[in-house]
């Protein structure tokens, strides 16, 4: 088909739904530049985009009735369970998948958030960490992971780029791949698609709950279940404390036979912006903190604790069926998230925005919660497995993160018995995922030669582990 023609079928549907300006500057353009304008705009469902606007936002949901769910702590999960955690990754029913399509520009770094260099002594970028976590986890529990990476279009090119350039990091590049999530256009505030430049829609990532649609149309659906791959172990790339297959979870996930299993902390405080997961009848589910009403904030249950306190930390392992099921059958409500977000107007001119004038439409990958059968709750302690990193500076930062890890490394020294006067004069620790990437894999390494570790990292202020 002509471009010609493919014009004419884009402009007519584009015109259908009042977007036809998303064209106003076609007789400007190169071929090359019409083909990638039409391509997106192709791809748009404008009946879609229409009535999720006309709805402006997710209604506040109904969560009279509420209660705290179930939790299972980590530290008390049967041997039973973790025998068949580590059963699963030993037969191959277990793949990663990291969800990567952010950019760095918050931490102020031009690039995918996942080449962001991370580590406090060698500056590891996010990516060599997870991936050597990869490869750990396939040492010590004697699997061969296949690694999925959600990237978007914003950074699909410069991620795939950035693991061919260092050699995938160790791991095998035909058990790593990479696919887009889906991508919605941007709108400002009457409804209308924005223009990023006069060649190019303003469009962004469809948020986490895309991933269901999106491991279908990626391929990754058919290569698991020819690679008789049960379950995903989901976590967000920007966490390099993440436990990357954790026997624990895994296990406690097979033996409840859940469908959708789910790691959270404690909240760290009663307005601490995270979501939360409650008990709502027969059904668990997600409840984001906007909505908690106040009185729920700060309840507390009859220990003095939070009652509402099962931070949501975005770590899950989920099952294949489950996913093939909601891909099928699952149109989540999107919420529109109030953005500033520069454009092109009908003018031409480029206009950056001093305050929110757009809207991003998202859904989240726990929408799918209240359909999941025996769903898992683990608790897991903040200190060993959540260090997000959002922000340049203060919380959830590079810095909070450096300390985190930095602190976690001084734990396991002592765990393994090294002297505390040794440990308490290291003002900076890393340890090499490559050596050990738990407590326990640690002190298995260690404790045999705690004494030449001792002497080695006697007198040592910094102190890198490999």
């Amino acid at each position: 088909m002509t471009l010609a023609h493919r014009y004419q079928q884009a402009y007519e549907q584009a015109n259908r739904y009042d977007q036809e300006h998303i064209l106003k500057f076609w007789d400007e353009l190169t071929n090359e530049q019409r083909a990638n304008l039409l391509r997106q705009a192709e791809s748009i469902d404008y009946a879609f985009i229409e009535e999720q606007f006309a709805k402006q936002a997710r209604q506040r949901p109904d969560i009279d009735g509420i209660e705290p769910p179930v939790i299972v702590e980590k530290r008390k999960v049967s041997d039973h369970a973790k025998k068949k955690g580590l059963a699963a990754l030993r037969k191959g029913k277990v793949a990663v998948f990291i969800v990567a399509g952010g950019q760095g520009s918050r931490l102020g770094f031009a690039g995918p958030k996942g080449c962001y260099p991370m580590t406090p002594l060698k500056r590891k970028p996010i990516f060599q960490i997870l991936a050597e976590k990869v490869l750990a986890a396939n040492k010590a529990y004697g699997t061969d992971l296949e690694t999925y990476i959600m990237t978007s279009d914003t950074n699909h090119d410069t991620t795939v780029s950035f693991f061919e350039d260092n050699d995938y990091f160790g791991l095998d590049k035909d058990k790593v791949m990479f696919f887009k999530q889906h991508m919605y256009p941007i709108v400002d505030e009457q409804g209308k698609i924005l223009l990023k430049n006069k060649h190019e829609i303003a469009m962004a990532p469809s948020g986490t709950g895309g991933i269901y649609r999106a491991l279908h149309r990626g391929g990754i659906l058919d290569r698991m279940r020819e690679r008789n791959i049960d379950m995903l172990h989901y976590f967000h790339v920007d966490n390099p404390l993440v436990d990357v297959a954790d026997p624990v979870l895994i296990g406690q996930h097979v033996f409840e036979e859940a469908e959708m299993s789910n790691k959270v902390v404690e909240k760290a405080y009663p307005e601490e912006p995270v979501g939360v997961l409650v008990q709502d009848g027969d059904k668990l589910r997600a409840v984001e903190y906007v909505f908690m009403l106040e009185e729920l904030l700060y309840a507390k249950d009859e220990d003095g604790q939070l009652k509402y306190r099962a931070a949501n930390i975005g770590n899950h392992v989920i099952a294949r069926d489950f996913v093939e099921r909601v891909a099928k059958h699952a149109n989540f409500p999107l919420i529109l998230a109030h953005k500033k977000v520069p454009y092109i107007n009908l003018l031409g001119e480029r206009i950056t925005p001093l305050k929110p004038n757009a809207y991003k439409f998202e859904s989240f990958v726990f929408d799918a919660l209240p359909m999941a059968e025996n769903p898992v709750v683990l608790s897991v302690p903040r200190e060993e497995e959540f260090a997000p990193i959002k922000n340049a500076e203060g919380k959830d930062s590079p810095d909070s993160a450096h300390n985190l890890m930095n602190a976690q490394a001084k734990r396991w020294l002592q765990a393994a018995g090294v002297d505390k006067e040794v440990i308490d004069r290291l003002e900076a620790v890393e340890i090499s995922p490559l050596f050990a990437h738990t407590e326990e894999r640690f002190v298995q390494q260690a404790k045999p030669h705690v004494r030449l570790l001792d002497k080695r990292l006697r007198g040592q202020s910094k102190a890198y582990l490999q």
